[in-house]
C-alpha cells in the first residue's frame, strides 16, 4: 500500500514559485495517477476539510480526473450520523449540505487561499464546485445508510426503518425507480403482517405515490 501525504510530496512554503501550468496539470496529473483520494470526514455535520483550501483543491482534481473518492469516518461520528437521520433525514442532509460554500475556504497562507480560489473560480466556478461536492456527500450518505441496513437484523422493524430513509434519500435526489422499490418491498411486508399500523401503512402508500409520480 503507498500512501500519499501532501504536505510531504508539496512544499507549502514555495507554493508562490509554482506556475500556474503546475497546479493545472502537474498536480492533477499525480492525483489522476493515483486514482483515489481519501478524506476523514470529522465532524460529520460540518466537515473541516471542507472548509480548507487545499483540501478543496485535492477533491476537485479528484472530481475532474474521475478518481475514486472515499470518506473515512470514526465509529462514533458515523453512528451519531445514522442516529440524526433516523428522525429527520432530509433536514439533516440540507443541514450538512449548507455548510458547503468552497468561495469561504481558507488556507494557512493567504497566498494559497488566493491562488486555489482563482483557479478554481476560472477551471469550474464556485456555485459548480460546491454542487460536485453535493453529489460525492449524497453519495456517502446513501454509502452509510446501506451499510446500517446491512448490520440490521433480515426484515427488521430497524431494516425496514433504515429502507424507508433511504428511499427517502433516493427520491430527493430523483432516483424515483430506487425509492420506488425500496417502498414497495416495504409495503408488501407491512401489508401481510396483521399487526402492521394503518398509519404506517397509509405513509408508506402516500410516498410511494410521489415516487412512482414522476416517472410518468
Amino acid at each position: 500500500v503507498f500512501l500519499w501525504f501532501d504536505i510531504f510530496c508539496v512544499n507549502q512554503h514555495q507554493t508562490l514559485k509554482y506556475p500556474r501550468d503546475w497546479w493545472l496539470i502537474t498536480f492533477k496529473n499525480a492525483i489522476e495517477e493515483m486514482n483515489h483520494t481519501v478524506m476523514v470526514l470529522a465532524p460529520w455535520m460540518n466537515p473541516i476539510p471542507l472548509t480548507r483550501s487545499w483540501c478543496i483543491w485535492e477533491l476537485y482534481c479528484t472530481i475532474v480526473t474521475n478518481s475514486l473518492f472515499e470518506v473515512a469516518t470514526s465509529l462514533q461520528q458515523r453512528e451519531a450520523f445514522v442516529f440524526q437521520i433516523k428522525h429527520s433525514p432530509t433536514a439533516i442532509i440540507n443541514l450538512m449540505l449548507s455548510t458547503i460554500k468552497t468561495r469561504n475556504c481558507e488556507a494557512r497562507s493567504k497566498d494559497d487561499q488566493d491562488r486555489i480560489q482563482s483557479i478554481i473560480e476560472t477551471e469550474v466556478g464556485f456555485d459548480q464546485m460546491d454542487s460536485l461536492i453535493f453529489q460525492k456527500m449524497r453519495e456517502w450518505v446513501i454509502s452509510v445508510t446501506h451499510q446500517a441496513i446491512k448490520k440490521q437484523p433480515y426484515n427488521s422493524e430497524k431494516a425496514d426503518n433504515l429502507k424507508f430513509i433511504l428511499a427517502q434519500l433516493y427520491s430527493g435526489l430523483g432516483n424515483y425507480f430506487r425509492a420506488g422499490r425500496l417502498l414497495h418491498d416495504i409495503l408488501l411486508k407491512y401489508l401481510n403482517e396483521q399487526k402492521s399500523p394503518v398509519r404506517r401503512i397509509l405513509e408508506l402508500i402516500s410516498h410511494l405515490i410521489h415516487a412512482l409520480g414522476p416517472q410518468k
